[in-house]
């Protein structure tokens, strides 16, 4: 359902059904994947003042039975524009920053000791930063830097931080084509959710054509 109050766009959502990541069910020696049903309500809000547009949502994950921690996951953060008036010195059309904060709060806390969640991937952003900034050169490049910097494991367990860097060009040729090309790079502790992928540093190129 969604709605806007007094220049407020405001939404909410409901859903009951089964996670897609399941827990590890373990008995004796085997260990076998269970998909947890769980009943979901959510709530969302974005609104502007200025040229500062911020935003928000979360969602209530509830599990049936001592499957899963009962958790509510969230998000909040805001977009600052500086427009081509404020950013023409730097022979730019327009910048852009989006800055956000997510985490989540356990509701329910489960002592199952038959039933084993990862909450490094199941629960990847509890104390994290995201932010995006991008430069519009005209209507046809851009250049975007994107990135997470996670800082839960870095409080619980000393010197687990980790990281995320993409770094990427956007060039539109037409309406119908258009390509972005960049590099994604990972940093972190192997025990920790970006650190698993240290080692696996990337360069990218993707061409789209929109009918």
């Amino acid at each position: 359902a969604k709605k806007s109050v007094a220049g407020w766009d405001l939404s909410m959502s409901n859903f009951d059904g089964f996670d897609t990541l399941p827990v590890i069910h373990q008995t004796g020696n085997s260990a076998r994947p269970r998909f947890n049903r769980m009943h979901v309500i959510g709530t969302d809000f974005t609104t502007t003042s200025g040229k500062l547009e911020y935003h928000g949502e979360l969602a209530a994950k509830l599990y049936e039975g001592g499957r899963a921690n009962s958790i509510l996951p969230f998000i909040f953060g805001g977009t600052y524009t500086w427009d081509e008036d404020q950013a023409a010195w730097l022979g730019l059309n327009q910048i852009t920053l989006t800055t956000e904060y997510a985490g989540d709060i356990t509701l329910r806390q489960r002592n199952n000791d038959a039933y084993k969640e990862s909450g490094i991937f199941t629960r990847p952003f509890q104390n994290s930063f995201l932010s995006r900034l991008a430069f519009k050169y005209d209507e046809n490049n851009e250049l975007h830097f994107s990135g997470n910097y996670n800082i839960h494991q870095h409080v619980i367990e000393r010197h687990r931080n980790n990281s995320y860097l993409q770094p990427k060009m956007i060039h539109k040729f037409s309406d119908s084509l258009k390509a972005e090309g960049g590099v994604e790079l990972f940093w972190g502790d192997h025990n920790s959710f970006w650190g698993k992928w240290k080692k696996n540093d990337r360069t990218f190129f993707n061409l789209a054509y929109l009918f």
